[in-house]
Order: structure tokens, then sequence, then C-alpha cells
């Protein structure tokens, strides 16, 4: 049975990548020197590139409900800083729309220096069968000399909010956090940690590599590192459920395969249908 929140689809698409991570408590120090880089460097170190798309199948509690997209644009001058600049959508397919609908739109800016976030923006169109359409974007500026993020919500096109919140230097979106997932060099139980900034709060999520597996896909038969995604404060585990990924680990651009994850909001599948490097 679908949850009564909207956000599932969303959080499908990108939240469940890193589950629920672990709350910061360290203060933000002003003014971050961020090293300056150029533009023909901005892809220099990662594995995907410009013009990349990866499109996934979702399911929900064993049923197909739909695609999301993830692009790679071109470099973009911001905030003085060359950036990446990433969009995702999610659409539910027609089969669906009886049971639930979204078409959902994200775009995240982040330094390429550090993927640290430097914009996000998000788009929701929700509905479900006899109940009112969810409609709400979510713009997010964040400030490292300020150490603070400003959040400006709008429903249904009226303003309906605006506040900031306090930021951790180096912090990433939702988005970007799973582009530094893919740069990572992995060694079986070793853990890579990373700071994400989203529900309005700082967090560390951990990503711990269990071992490497041979998974079938459209892309060919891949060597991939899966890895666990584990949420706890301090030495207690809090999460419920378990959130797992697959990243190829001799493809050239090292692309996100599969995710699977029974958390919350319930099972959730996510599997890579097309992909495309860079132009």
């Amino acid at each position: 049975m679908i949850k009564k929140s909207t956000h599932w689809w969303l959080e499908a698409l990108v939240v469940i990548i890193f589950s629920i991570p672990v709350l910061v408590e360290a203060k933000c120090k002003q003014e971050l020197a961020i090293p300056a880089i150029d533009k023909n460097q901005v892809f220099k170190k990662v594995p995907f590139k410009s013009g990349e798309r990866a499109i996934y199948k979702i399911s929900y509690m064993g049923i197909h409900a739909g695609f999301g997209t993830m692009n790679v644009g071109k470099p973009f001058f911001y905030n003085g800083h060359w950036q990446r600049v990433i969009d995702a959508f999610a659409e539910t397919g027609s089969w669906y729309k009886w049971v639930f609908v979204a078409q959902d739109r994200v775009r995240s800016i982040s330094r390429a220096v550090d993927f640290g976030a430097s914009w996000f923006f998000i788009d929701q169109d929700e509905g479900a069968l006899l109940r009112d359409r969810f409609l709400q974007t979510k713009t997010l500026v964040f400030d490292d000399n300020r150490c603070d993020v400003e959040v400006k919500v709008t429903r249904k096109g009226k303003h309906h909010k605006t506040r900031r919140y306090e930021l951790q230097h180096g912090a990433m979106d939702a988005v970007s956090a799973v582009y530094w997932m893919r740069s990572q060099d992995y060694k079986i139980g070793q853990r890579k940690r990373g700071l994400v900034f989203t529900s309005e709060k700082n967090w560390w999520f951990d990503v711990m590599p269990l071992g490497f597996e041979y998974v079938d896909s459209p892309l060919g038969k891949l060597k991939t590192v899966k890895l666990k995604l584990t949420t706890s404060i301090g030495d207690r585990l809090q999460q419920k459920g378990d959130v797992y990924a697959w990243v190829a680990v001799e493809h050239a651009h090292r692309p996100l395969i599969q995710v699977k994850a029974e958390i919350a909001i319930g099972s959730v599948y996510m599997v890579i249908d097309q992909f495309k490097g860079e132009k």
C-alpha cells in the first residue's frame, strides 16, 4: 500500500542512495578557502564527463513504477568557481497512474574541486488517487563563507517560506553525493565517509565496500563493488532495513548499476536501463 507521504518517489531516486546518515555536530568555520581550477579541469579526476546520461528502471514494492534519468551537464561558472551541473528527472509510467503519479525534476550545481554543494533545485509534481496534487519547488543556495543555506519553498505557485540553516564546509547535496560515491577507489572493508546537507541538516553518510560481484546488465556483465550504506549515532546502529548499491569498477565511467533498499518508505529497487558516456 502506498505510503501517505507524496515524497517517496523522489526519495527512491536519490535519497535511498545514501539512506539516513549520521548527524554532524562540528561547527562551521567561516572564510573557507576554495582552490581555483580551470574549466578544462572540471572533469579531469572523475569517471563521469559532460554529456553522460543514465536511465534507471525504478520498482516500488515489487512493481515497476517508472524511470529515473540523470544527466551530466557542461561546466558552469557560478559564484566565482567552475562547477558541475547534474540534472535528474523521475516520472511514473502511464500504467501506474491509478496508484501514484509523479513528474519530479532536480538540478544540482556543485563545486568541481570538492563536490561541495553550491545550488540545488527540486520541482515536485506528485499525487495519488483521490488526493490533492502535491506541487512544490524548493531552492537551496549554499554559502560556505556565511556557513548557511538559504532554503526557499514555493507551493502551488505561491511563496510558502524562506529559512536559513547552518552549513558545514564541503557538504554535498543528495545528487552530487551519488557522483562522489562513484568516484571513490574502494578497498574491501575500508569505509568511505562523506558529508551531505539534506532535510535541513548536515549529515555524515558512510559507505562500506563488502566485496566484488559480477552483475548482468544492459551494459553487459560487469564487475561491481557491492556497497552497504548504514546509519548510526555514535556506536549505535540506527538504520531500519538495509541499503545496498553496486558500482561498476572496471567500466571506464564507473556507473551506478543498481540499488536495493528496504527502508521506511518500503522496498525500492533501481537498476540501470540505458547508459551513454560523454559526447
